[in-house]
């Protein structure tokens, strides 16, 4: 069977930037954290679309997490409403780049969240 989406990105973050990061995805971006679907877990699950994307999670067995995307260079996200997407950033004062790729339909947004992970944001035109 043919991979069809991605389920969702699970993101190890230490314990002193967990609240930050959870703030990132949700205010900035505007997903949604509604409870573990699995107990006896830390961290958080961020909804969008009705679908569990992001898991935050503390590092497995004391870890200690390595900041940034790592071997994973960034992840990448359809998302709707541009503008409201780029007034929530502002709001936020997270920096973005926008780039127009036009001729594949799309315009990006980039952006870092707090434990250093590039985030593309594409918005179908």
């Amino acid at each position: 069977m043919p991979v069809q989406s991605i389920n969702h990105i699970n993101i190890a973050v230490p314990q002193p930037l967990m609240q930050q990061v959870r703030d990132f995805y949700v205010e900035a971006l505007g997903l949604q954290d509604r409870p573990r679907e699995r107990g006896g877990l830390s961290g958080h699950w961020l909804y969008g679309g009705g679908a569990p994307l992001i898991h935050l999670m503390l590092p497995r067995d004391g870890a200690t997490a390595v900041q940034g995307s790592a071997a994973i260079d960034h992840f990448a996200l359809t998302c709707t409403d541009l503008e409201a997407m780029k007034a929530g950033l502002d709001r936020a004062d997270v920096p973005y780049r926008e780039r127009e790729a036009l001729q594949e339909g799309f315009v990006q947004l980039f952006v870092t969240d707090p434990a250093g992970i590039r985030v593309e944001l594409n918005f179908p035109v």
